[in-house]
């Protein structure tokens, strides 16, 4: 399972290894690490570094974990590769997407920082654990708030007022004096301009945004979804012939497929009119 349905399910998971997940995320797809026996099949053959030196009583250095050669993911004896960097990058990108945030948390909320930043947060259904994880391309953060008497916890529905504040607290302090910097965008990874809702090239009438691609999976069909249908905007009826030309306004629509029309009908998402301007009378010329 990921940790994310972890979290969500309120599954036994330490903060440590929260963070060392994601880390693979924030390094573009390596985990770095000492190698260890898996404690059982499936399990990581690696660890998180928490001594980086050892010397004898003389000062000489018996072992020292290769800090730079970690960087660089030059060998298997600090860093395996475990995700392609075009795969960690879209996943980065999604989860460093802060306008979508806004509309539901406000742009000035315990989730922005001051540099470019990936974050999940969010409450356990049993709301008995508070966890937000998120990462820069130089340090990764987990927090993780519950009660002493494994009570549910009394925060916003969206967990904002707990472990999120702490982790900007702790990642705005760690930052203090470095240099941000985004991730570097693989030569694979390409921008498309598509349609909203459908994903598909413009039309010349859909609402559009950016969006990146593996190259190769990009859209190639241009969108049929997005339409204009010209309305009676008295009425809010189809025109016809018979409206006149004050009264006509071209309305623009998303009509689903089938197979999404009854959630979208469900939702009372809009759709055109089916009926016809039956207001309007030709004029009768004497």
């Amino acid at each position: 399972r990921s940790d994310i349905l972890l979290l969500e399910r309120g599954g036994a998971v330490s903060v440590l290894d929260m963070a060392y997940s994601y880390s693979v995320f924030a390094s573009l797809g390596s985990l770095r690490g000492v190698p260890v026996e898996p404690v059982a099949r499936d399990f990581r053959a690696r660890d998180p570094v928490a001594v980086l030196r050892i010397e004898d009583a003389s000062g000489a250095v018996v072992w020292e974990y290769d800090r730079d050669e970690a960087t660089r993911c030059g060998t298997l004896d600090v860093c395996t590769p475990r995700l392609e960097n075009k795969l960690a990058y879209l996943i980065n990108d999604v989860l460093a997407d802060e306008e979508t945030r806004w509309a539901t948390l406000g742009e000035d909320n315990p989730l922005a920082l001051s540099r470019p930043s990936a974050v999940v947060n969010g409450l356990t259904n049993d709301q008995l654990d508070n966890w937000t994880v998120g990462y820069t391309p130089q340090l990764v953060t987990a927090v993780h708030l519950g009660r002493s008497d494994n009570a549910a916890m009394t925060l916003d529905p969206y967990g904002m007022s707990g472990a999120a504040a702490v982790w900007r607290a702790v990642m705005e302090m760690a930052h203090s004096g470095v240099t941000p910097t985004p991730w570097e965008r693989p030569e694979s990874i390409i921008e498309l301009q598509v349609c909203e809702k459908s994903g598909l090239l413009p039309n010349g009438m859909c609402p559009v945004r950016r969006e990146l691609f593996i190259d190769g999976t990009q859209p190639r069909t241009v969108d049929t979804y997005w339409q204009t249908v010209e309305v009676n905007n008295q009425t809010g009826q189809l025109a016809t012939v018979n409206t006149p030309a004050e009264s006509r306004s071209e309305v623009l629509y998303f009509v689903p497929p089938a197979e999404a029309l009854e959630w979208w009908e469900a939702n009372n998402q809009p759709l055109p009119p089916t009926d016809y301007d039956n207001v309007s009378v030709p004029q009768v010329f004497e």
